[in-house]
């Protein structure tokens, strides 16, 4: 009915009013037409006077839900249902309201109820069997829906909006031809639905039939000019088949139909990263986890990003790359209270230092094809024992309190290096627990063999355990801190407890000459007190990042000492991964790499441990085999090691048990001990 009829209805029931006040009947006849003129409010008051005049009248109550639920008021419109069918229980149109109301609340479980309710009272209420099946989809009971989606659609075969929904649940249960013929039939009947040209596109993209897809997203779009999940999914078809450009448009397009689309941003991100445009890329990572702080994608894009070596190549010589919005590490170690207090100078400076520490990490990132670890015989015994909480599962790696570590200057260094003048005699005071494993490049080290290892004090009766490469992450892949996730089984998503870390070298500072020493594989390079390279004989692209990691300490150090006094403690805890990558000079030939990780004390669901007779904290890492991959690649016993042969017997068995499948080396070093 057009708007002039409405008004000449509104007023024939306002003279019936008129000539009978007490004609309740002619109230809720005039509530009616106001809800039709969208005049919610005064509807609402005429059922009230309805009401008041006949309290018994279930049917006002009804209709005043109706308007309560427009008006948002719907814990008051389920009170007037229910007031409703307490009056008359055999009116299936209060039970269908109900069950609308009960799934906007959430209340799903109810809402099929009443869904139910309505259908054993009229069973041809094509509309409860529709608004059933949405609910039965949004529990997960997938067949039950699609049965209830047919119902609807043998007591009205032209419900262009079953076809719709009922192709949804078929793409949902890999029946996508099915699908495709359910969105054709919805089209079929009502060819200007946009809805089901975009689910037609998503399945025609599923089905890999990617032009047609975009022909179908054009058509929703051209139906719909402001629908912004058919631009998204437009330019992701169109990244797919490499039209760059004309993706991009895309995304921007569903950016301005929707500013707070995370996934956009996300995937804009993405393309302009594989366009070379890196900072751009950076930009809408950082703005989709400031939309979204849980969306994980974008972590890791940005991580991903960050520690690529083509980022860093194109960054200008003085870019103010942003490295700290949208950073979850930042903001946890720059709580409000280290930071609060500082000067706009002192931020800027802490900004920058977080830049130089995202750039040494990347420059000290180590992608080795095999690293040793050098250990006990019993800790390799035990590694390869079945976890005996887990059954099935060998124990992890632990990874070790750095406060356990056995060089007393362990965190001390790097604040040497940036205050000359003095060697901190107490360690900085953190929230967060340090823990590590170390490696070495020398795999073979009568030095390492001597150190590591010992059983009953003696030398070379350790371990070289050698892991390959695929035992680590790739550098910028995980965040610093290690946060807890829930374990979403489902998903086979690991936790941060199994998440593998990326590999660093380790630099070497002698405080008293001030040189600097990079000991990357079997080399060793060396910074002299201004950070300047010393070596003539060096290779091009050696001395290039020798230079690089020169340069940058130089601003690392000159960024601190532009900072107060008041502001260098917090300034000291944001730099919390270099304090760890930085030695005494003295233990520059052990050659070694680190894994670390940051854990919070307080954080009630880490899997922080105090490890059994020991006083220090652990965590684990990866097991040696873990989820069909294999890490172990050889192992080589110390010199003065007797059981050697007792110890390949047992590892091998122990191996195959766990699952192993490929050969590991086993050898004994003939490096001789004297």
């Amino acid at each position: 009915m057009d708007k002039e009829k409405l008004k000449g209805e509104l007023e024939k029931w306002e003279r019936e009013i008129a000539l009978d006040p007490e004609n309740f009947t002619a109230y809720v006849k005039r509530g009616n037409v106001l809800d039709d003129l969208g005049r919610s409010e005064e509807a609402l008051d005429s059922y009230n006077s309805a009401l008041e005049i006949n309290p018994a009248y279930d049917k006002a109550y009804c209709n005043r839900g109706i308007v309560l639920k427009k008006l948002e008021r719907k814990e008051e419109a389920l009170s007037s249902y229910d007031k409703a069918l307490e009056i008359n229980p055999g009116n299936d149109a209060t039970h269908y309201n109900r069950g609308h109301i009960l799934d906007d609340l959430g209340r799903k479980e109810e809402a099929l109820q009443s869904y139910d309710k309505a259908l054993e009272i009229n069973p041809g209420d094509h509309a409860a069997y529709y608004n059933k099946g949405n609910i039965l989809n949004d529990l997960g009971r997938k067949k039950e829906a699609l049965d209830s989606y047919n119902k609807a659609l043998e007591i009205r075969p032209d419900y262009d909006k079953a076809y719709c929904n009922r192709g949804i649940i078929l793409k949902s249960l890999g029946q996508k031809e099915e699908a495709l013929a359910s969105y054709n039939k919805a089209l079929e009947i009502n060819p200007g639905y946009d809805a089901a040209h975009y689910n037609k596109g998503n399945v025609l993209d599923d089905l890999g039939r990617k032009e047609e897809a975009l022909a179908s997203y054009s058509k929703a779009l051209e139906i719909n000019p402001g629908y912004g999940a058919a631009c998204y999914n437009m330019g992701n078809v169109l990244d797919d088949l490499g039209r760059k450009e004309e993706a991009l448009a895309c995304y921007n397009k569903a950016l301005e139909i929707n500013p707070h689309h995370d996934a956009a941003l996300n995937n804009k991100g993405l393309l302009l990263s594989n366009l070379g445009k890196k900072e751009e890329a950076l930009a809408c990572y950082i703005q989709a986890i400031q939309i979204n702080a849980g969306n994980e994608i974008a972590k890791r894009n940005r991580r991903s990003l960050v520690g690529s070596k083509e980022f860093w190549d194109g960054l200008s010589e003085n870019s103010q790359v942003d490295l700290w919005s949208g950073d979850e590490d930042f903001n946890v170690l720059a709580s409000r209270e280290k930071l609060g207090g500082c000067s706009g100078k002192d931020l800027s400076c802490i900004h920058r230092l977080w830049v130089e520490q995202y750039r040494l990490l990347y420059l000290l990132s180590a992608d080795l094809e095999q690293v040793g670890h050098y250990t006990s015989s019993m800790v390799f015994e035990t590694l390869l024992q079945k976890q005996t909480e887990t059954d099935g599962h060998a124990n992890p790696l632990s990874l070790c309190s750095l406060a356990a570590a056995n060089d007393p200057t362990e965190g001390t260094v790097f604040q040497a290096f940036l205050k000359q003048d003095c060697l901190p005699s107490q360690r900085i005071q953190s929230h967060l627990a340090v823990l590590q494993a170390s490696f070495s490049s020398a795999i073979d080290s009568l030095n390492q063999f001597r150190l590591y290892g010992k059983n009953k004090g003696e030398e070379g009766t350790g371990l070289c355990l050698v892991f390959n490469r695929s035992f680590f992450a790739k550098p910028g892949e995980t965040s610093m801190i290690a946060v807890q996730k829930e374990d979403d089984s489902s998903s086979g998503k690991e936790t941060d407890m199994r998440r593998k870390l990326p590999l660093y070298w380790v630099l070497y500072y002698d405080c008293s000459s001030g040189r600097l020493h990079y000991t990357p594989a079997c080399s060793e390079y060396s910074l002299n007190r201004d950070f300047n390279v010393c070596e003539d004989a060096l290779k091009e692209s050696e001395r290039k990042k020798l230079q690089e990691i020169g340069k940058s300490l130089k601003n690392i150090r000159m960024l601190f000492e532009c900072i107060s006094e008041k502001a260098q403690k917090a300034a000291l805890e944001m730099l919390i991964y270099l304090r760890h990558l930085v030695k005494d000079a003295a233990f520059k030939d052990e050659k070694e790499l680190r894994i670390l990780s940051l854990h919070p004390y307080n954080d009630q669901s880490s899997p922080l441990k105090v490890l059994e007779g020991k006083n220090c904290l652990s965590v684990g890492y990866l097991p040696v085999i873990h989820e069909g991959e294999e890490y172990l690649e050889k192992v080589i016993a110390g010199p003065k090691l007797r059981d050697f042969a007792n110890l390949v017997d047992v590892a091998k068995f122990r191996l195959h048990r766990l699952g192993g499948k490929k050969k590991v080396e086993f050898c004994q070093s003939r490096a001789p001990l004297s």
